[in-house]
């Protein structure tokens, strides 16, 4: 069997009109062998792109343009051979179509990569200069069009689909290196996800799918990388340069051109790379797209966008949702805050609403408090904000696990650095007689979670009385059974140098490095044999339990 296809193809390839072949071809494409299936794919696509070749001019009859119209009427010979051509290119298309959804892996594969293939081929047939030549320059003229009806009928099969199509999607996703097939495929899904939103027909399968290409795009940053397309300078030259327009109209038309329609410029690549993104985040993100949205915007997205400020409303949407989808969004409103100067009112108020004490254990903690300590690190602040933030951590390291404490310490030694004014939260004495709301001295007692004037529940920071209280859940952390937090609280001695401390040491901590610090540090002396020692914490725990039961 595998010896009859190549043979049909090799007769094929040497003749254009024996039509009867590829309809062999078509049946034994629908096999149940995989290995059939997959070597009819191929001869599929080796003549399909064969007969794509010879459309050299006006002069030939032999089109196989799958979105021509065909008229019957008054046809000759050869143009009743070229209508049963095209009539098959396009059942060979919906064929392969139907095949990237096949359960077979090396199916899939190769019918994708066999209508890139086709997709490439088309769009040179299509893009081939004409005979007729400039008077004024002796240059061969030329439209260039892209296969776009033949590369959207492969991407509305591939993406609207609930099969797994992820080997498919793979093929597709090698040749986004060709600029013009990169730049045609943003145009088409913008088209195709636009469409989805408006008649809110989109499902997660759609959402996912389109997620994965728009993920695998790698955009140039400059024009100088646009350099690979399907179509060759030498086989199809751009239009000859006309004369520079005079008049504004001209300018403006060539302005829209540059922008919108070419291939080959940075401009347009970001226009439509900018549309297809937003035309996607119009579009309801399940939960698990969502994150991995928000993980790779603030790096693949945002710094290739003409106008990042258009992502304010999907950004700012996340930031309000909580959890762990704000800790994301984070990321991208750093961006559009820092360098394009984003005024978010009530920022650090929702900022200072994340601080909860289950942020210690969420897996993006790090990335949080690496983000935290860049949105206070401007000595602008006022001090009853820094405050609020260096009392909040100073709560919440009462419950944090060890590696929170020590990231707690290290941003509250930071704050008090960056703001003098709020020194007085660790030099303030416990027996201050301080100011209530009428002007009243409060009573002199001991400092404590009872008497603390702090107010946790307070989301207004000019109102939680953070400035009047101090930091003296730190003092509970002496005697923390880690050594490494007990010791970490030196660092406070140093609130009074100018350089900031490196907050990367401790963001890279965890419980298991720093049970490693305490079992290899020279001070850890383990109990000898046969010599009495205390019972450790295990063991007491033992002991309690044996006598409750």
């Amino acid at each position: 069997m595998m010896d009859r296809l190549r043979k049909i193809s090799e007769n094929l390839l040497t003749s254009s009109t024996k039509s009867d072949n590829i309809v062999e071809i078509l049946k034994l494409s629908e096999s149940e062998d995989c290995e059939v299936v997959q070597c009819s794919v191929t001869c599929l696509r080796d003549v399909f792109s064969h007969l794509l070749t010879l459309t050299t001019g006006p002069g030939s009859k032999v089109y196989l343009r799958a979105d021509d119209s065909i008229s019957e009427s008054s046809l000759t010979a050869e143009e009743k051979n070229a209508a049963r051509l095209r009539q098959l290119y396009s059942t060979g298309l919906d064929r392969l179509q139907r095949l990237m959804l096949h359960e077979n892996d090396d199916v899939q594969q190769a019918a994708a990569g066999a209508l890139c293939e086709l997709v490439k081929a088309e769009t040179t047939a299509r893009s081939r200069p004409k005979k007729r030549k400039s008077k004024a320059l002796q240059q061969p003229q030329r439209q260039y069009q892209f296969a776009v009806y033949t590369l959207r009928r492969v991407l509305v099969s591939l993406l609207d689909t609930t099969a797994n199509t992820a080997v498919a999607l793979s093929s597709v996703v090698k040749f986004l290196e060709l600029d013009d097939f990169r730049f045609s495929l943003l145009k088409t899904m913008e088209m195709i996800m636009r469409e989805k939103s408006e008649g809110k027909s989109s499902t997660p399968c759609f959402v996912g799918n389109c997620f994965g290409i728009l993920k695998a795009i790698a955009m140039p940053r400059m024009e100088c990388q646009i350099t690979s397309f399907i179509v060759d300078e030498e086989n199809a030259a751009s239009e000859p340069p006309r004369k520079k327009a005079k008049s504004a109209e001209g300018a403006e038309e060539r302005r829209r051109k540059e922008l919108y329609g070419d291939p080959a410029s940075i401009a347009a690549h970001r226009r439509v790379f900018s549309s297809a993104w937003l035309s996607f985040l119009r579009l309801p993100l399940p939960s698990s797209v969502l994150v991995r949205v928000l993980n790779n915007i603030h790096t693949n997205v945002m710094p290739h966008m003409l106008n990042p400020k258009l992502l304010i409303d999907f950004l700012t949407d996340a930031y309000d949702a909580g959890g762990a989808v704000s800790l994301l969004a984070l990321n991208g409103l750093f961006l559009l805050i820092n360098k394009h100067h984003l005024d978010y009112p009530d920022f650090y108020e929702k900022l200072y609403a994340l601080m909860q004490p289950s942020l210690f254990y969420e897996k993006h903690c790090s990335r949080f408090f690496r983000l935290a300590n860049r949105f206070l690190s401007s000595s602008h602040l006022s001090a009853y904000l820094v405050a609020a933030f260096a009392k909040r951590l100073s709560r919440l390291s009462l419950t944090a696990p060890p590696a929170g404490c020590l990231i707690a310490v290290a941003m509250i030694t930071n704050l008090l650095k960056r703001h003098p004014s709020c020194k007085v939260l660790v030099h303030r004495k416990t027996q201050e007689r301080l100011l209530d709301e009428n002007g009243e001295f409060l009573p002199a007692v001991e400092t404590s979670v009872e008497s603390d004037v702090y107010l946790p529940a307070e989301a207004d920071l000019s109102k939680c009385r953070a400035l009047d209280s101090c930091l003296w859940e730190l003092q509970c952390l002496r005697g923390h059974y880690v050594p490494a937090v007990s010791n970490s609280l030196a660092l406070l001695n140093s609130v009074n140098d100018v350089v900031e401390i490196d907050l990367e040491p401790y963001l890279e901590n965890s419980y298991e490095s720093l049970q490693e610090g305490v079992r290899s540090a020279d001070a850890y002396l383990a109990p000898s044999i046969g010599k009495a020692c205390t019972p450790s914490f295990t063991e007491a725990l033992s002991r309690i339990a044996a006598e409750i039961l």
